[in-house]
């Protein structure tokens, strides 16, 4: 596919061709320039064709290399890889001669410039390209590939982007809107091993824009962990009043139905009481409308013991650890003590680490 980039002052028309000997060169009117890339990328690549996605995080490595597995049918599945883009362009990390890395590893360079967002792509002197030229001489060094293999997914495993976006952003991945064009982007939160096992968020937040946008200003918040912590309490304040809502409505429907019984009244008065106390929401957010229910314990544990460092009540529930934490934060916003600023952070990656998983498994109906 044909792509417009500005080079030495210009915008010419390029296109990446790959050339007998297996290499690749961008062709333009009156030049061409190898791609250098030292790895041996295969001739054969699965027919069926893969998705190449596009994504920036700050602080990444040429060795942040990882398969892909999502929840199928019977089980993980492995459905591809996560790479940043500089590891298209060294020999030197483990991978460098995995074969099955380097079939997606020529998938995303085939489909580079067809999905690469134009606005980003930044010019490379003509004369630096006669020797030469890399991908990063065209897209930033903070570029993340997400491929797939679309063989791999009809086969049961589930992927939905739309639903990826609370994981992703939990450890530092962003898209072009979120990451500001990919030259504003947060740290790298590498997950532990080379498995990256992704989370999808239930059907009914569905590229929520809401939640999005919350988790975006959260991540980009980093260096302000009590602005951070605000933004990620804000996503268990649409579920208490997703929560609300679905109550209200079961209230007025038991008030309805009672046709003047007393009893029946009462009942569905105590029940209002309850749906009203926020403390009672946020315990309900795990124990009635997730299913199955996340372990929040190193969270809990976490705000607890910042809450008694703090003089502050604190007991086992949520609503008895992160609730009074949420209270003491949005109250001292500017006065919040610096020397407990390293708990709140290690409190905010926990908060980060456990939203995708508690969205993963909230229904609107009791569990």
């Amino acid at each position: 596919m044909p792509f417009h980039l500005t080079i030495d002052g210009g915008r010419v028309e390029g296109r990446l061709v790959r050339v007998a000997d297996g290499s690749y060169e961008l062709r333009a009117d009156g030049f061409a320039a190898p791609l250098i890339c030292p790895l041996p990328l295969p001739d054969d690549l699965d027919p069926a064709g893969y998705e190449v996605h596009i994504f920036f995080a700050g602080d990444v490595r040429e060795s942040d290399i990882y398969q892909v597995y999502v929840r199928g049918d019977d089980g993980a599945r492995r459905v591809g890889w996560f790479f940043p883009l500089l590891a298209l362009e060294s020999d030197l990390h483990d991978l460098a001669d995995n074969e099955h890395f380097l079939r997606y590893a020529r998938a995303a360079i085939d489909q580079f410039f067809d999905v690469f967002p134009s606005n980003i792509a930044e010019g490379a002197q003509l004369d630096a390209m006669d020797h030469g030229f890399r991908l990063t001489s065209f897209a930033p060094d903070t570029t993340m590939l997400l491929v797939v293999s679309i063989s791999a997914m009809s086969q049961g495993g589930l992927f939905d982007l739309t639903r990826l976006y609370p994981y992703l952003t939990s450890i530092g991945v962003l898209d072009e809107a979120q990451s500001k064009g990919g030259t504003a982007v947060v740290p790298f939160l590498r997950p532990v091993g080379s498995r990256m096992k992704l989370i999808h968020s239930s059907p009914e937040f569905s590229d929520d824009k809401l939640v999005r946008a919350l988790l975006t200003y959260a991540a980009h918040a980093f260096s302000s962990p009590v602005l951070q912590f605000f933004y990620l309490y804000q996503v268990i304040e649409l579920l208490m009043e997703k929560i609300f809502s679905i109550e209200q409505d079961s209230i007025i429907a038991k008030i309805n139905q009672a046709r003047g019984e007393v009893s029946k009244v009462k009942e569905a008065m105590d029940d209002l009481t309850e749906c009203i106390s926020e403390k009672k929401r946020i315990n309900a957010i795990t124990d009635k409308y997730c299913s199955p229910t996340p372990s929040l314990s190193e969270l809990v544990r976490s705000c607890r013991d910042l809450n008694l460092a703090l003089g502050v009540k604190e007991g086992d529930a949520l609503s008895k650890s992160l609730y009074p934490l949420r209270n003491l934060v949005f109250h001292n916003y500017r006065s919040f003590p610096d020397q407990n600023i390293e708990d709140l952070k290690q409190i905010n990656f926990l908060f980060f680490e456990a939203l995708p998983r508690i969205l993963e498994s909230f229904k609107s109906e009791r569990c």
